[in-house]
């Protein structure tokens, strides 16, 4: 919802996610580059890390299906190999924002960790 309590329309959602990106300070070039090796982020690229690295580190499917709005368990099963791999690897589960984007690394953190009520959000 925006800030008039109305539904975001889906139509330029991506050229949307990019420039709240910038504004938040985010320049990095190989999120914006549109060339033969790379496309643009896009909205989509978050909830297509989101479902295998959710699915690996042992999320069920309507755990998943609840928070991606995935209706249909044909969706999500379409992520299991990249699921799979991921958990081979090891990787572990998504770091916090503030770890994985230097850009948003606030005074209230250090290290990569968020001080204070004794959680820390360092991932594996």
């Amino acid at each position: 919802m925006n800030e008039d309590g109305e539904r975001f329309s889906v139509e330029h959602a991506a050229e949307r996610f990019r420039a709240h990106l910038q504004l938040a300070g985010i320049d990095r070039s190989e999120l914006f580059e549109d060339s033969d090796e790379r496309q643009q982020v896009r909205v989509h690229d978050t909830r297509s890390t989101f479902i295998p690295v959710a699915l690996a580190n042992g999320r069920s499917e309507t755990w998943v299906a609840d928070r991606t709005r995935r209706r249909s368990s044909i969706m999500v099963q379409r992520y299991r190999r990249a699921a799979r791999t991921f958990a081979e690897l090891g990787l572990g589960e998504l770091a916090s924002l503030a770890e994985a984007v230097p850009e948003l690394v606030g005074e209230g953190t250090r290290n990569g960790t968020e001080e204070g009520g004794g959680e820390t959000t360092r991932r594996k």
